[in-house]
């Protein structure tokens, strides 16, 4: 029996947890903080500062769920000068839990609706000189990667994995 207990127990702890280690992006002394698949689904977590996973879970971040076809997310951080940070979703669903006001979602809304040419201008107004921008993905961090280095990203990605 005590045998079956400790089994439960395990697994319950298991399940719980973070199955990717986090993901830190840095710039100008902010961190932002990423955790993937969390509880196995595809999901991503991103914090404001240093999270790492020891003390009490934040109570604001931005939430982004990839569930469907292809399953994937992807977006830009933007690291603003008054130290906060605007996502821009690209691929998933994004969403602000809390009321952090250093974190936000920059929208591309005409009358409450998405203007994908507001993003398209956008988006070509970025490349080759990120700057202060981050693209973020969850398919492969390698394209992570060498999409920011081309595009002359200033943020330092730190990967824990």
């Amino acid at each position: 029996m005590r045998n079956y207990l400790t089994l439960i127990l395990f697994v319950i702890l298991v399940s719980c947890s973070n199955s990717n280690p986090p993901i830190y992006y840095k710039c100008n002394g902010v961190i932002i903080t990423r955790l993937d698949e969390i509880n196995g689904e595809a999901e991503s977590h991103f914090f404001y500062g240093y999270y790492d996973g020891k003390t009490p879970y934040p109570k604001s971040f931005i939430k982004s769920t990839y569930h469907g076809f292809d399953a994937e997310m992807d977006g830009y951080l933007i690291f603003l000068p008054n130290n906060k940070v605007e996502f821009v979703g690209k691929d998933g669903w994004f969403e602000k839990i809390g009321n952090d006001t250093n974190l936000n979602i920059k929208e591309f809304q005409v009358n409450g609706s998405f203007d994908n040419g507001m993003f398209i201008t956008w988006h070509d107004s970025i490349q080759n000189k990120y700057g202060n921008i981050e693209y973020f993905t969850s398919y492969d961090s390698s394209d992570e990667k060498a999409d920011n280095v081309k595009n002359h990203s200033f943020i330092k990605a730190e990967y824990t994995r």
